[in-house]
């Protein structure tokens, strides 16, 4: 399913164009986990992992942000924000998480109650690209969902965004 977002009641300064249909767009592929360590309390450390591909598997890059003390939900609705932010132009956008909480809410099926500034942040992010939300179990074998999950993960253990050498050792 693909995500329908209301543009209503944007300032005309800050208004980013709609996904543009008539133009050929590149196919990519992201698959993305935020995690939280200690969630629930004041040492919480929460980070996020992203891994953007080609639709043909041909190029791949990684990317692990730390993202403070927060929650692993919100940690969740980052990482996919994380992992738009990467692109540099419009694309069809097929991505992948194992959060149900945000697949199911942009899919429609849930209500954005709570955690506005960080919905509101990735439905910023979504606005230039066509994108279909999916589900995948976590842990479950997939190579590049494990691989978002060890990211995240270590950004928040380390407590600072991984950088390019490293990633690029992990990529190997």
């Amino acid at each position: 399913m693909q995500t329908a977002i209301s543009t209503q009641n944007r300032a005309a300064s800050n208004f980013i164009p709609p996904y543009p249909a008539e133009e050929k767009h590149p196919k990519v592929l992201l698959y993305v986990d935020g995690s939280c360590l200690k969630n629930g309390s004041v040492e919480a450390q929460a980070g996020a992992g992203v891994v953007l591909m080609t639709e043909d598997g041909q190029r791949i890059k990684l990317k692990a942000s730390y993202l403070g003390a927060l929650t692993n939900q919100k940690a969740e609705i980052l990482a996919c924000a994380v992992g738009l932010e990467s692109l540099t132009k419009p694309c069809e956008v097929q991505i992948f998480s194992d959060s149900k909480y945000v697949v199911e809410t942009m899919n429609g099926i849930n209500r954005m109650k709570s955690n506005r500034e960080f919905w509101e942040r990735l439905i910023k992010a979504c606005l230039t690209h066509k994108i279909e939300w999916n589900w995948v179990r976590g842990h479950s074998g997939n190579p590049f969902q494990e691989t978002a999950d060890k990211l995240s993960r270590a950004a928040a253990t380390r407590k600072e965004n991984l950088e390019k050498e490293t990633l690029d050792r992990l990529a190997l």
